[in-house]
């Protein structure tokens, strides 16, 4: 399963987002000061940083699942109690 393009879009939106809001808070000069600035955009910068990579990461987990369920659908009944009783952590 491959990352939708829209996806990488809203990502690569919510970046451009937050470097702005940065570039704003280190060029402004109207009485504002960065670090009030950073206390409302810091926290939004904080999740994307966490939250962006976890849900690529996700997508990726989710599709090796579906091929190793659809690999053990493949083995003979046999073979598949031999695996997974030599190895326990393999059994789905």
């Amino acid at each position: 399963m491959k990352p939708s393009w829209q996806s990488t879009v809203v990502a690569l939106g919510f970046i451009a987002f937050a470097g702005l809001a940065v570039y704003v808070a280190a060029t402004s000069n109207n009485g504002t000061n960065f670090s009030t600035i950073w206390a409302g955009v810091g926290t939004v910068i904080g999740v994307l940083t966490g939250a962006i990579p976890a849900y690529f990461f996700k997508q990726q987990a989710d599709a090796q699942t579906k091929k190793a369920t659809a690999f053990a659908g493949l083995l003979p009944p046999a073979t598949y109690t031999e695996v997974t009783t030599a190895h326990p952590e393999l059994a789905l």
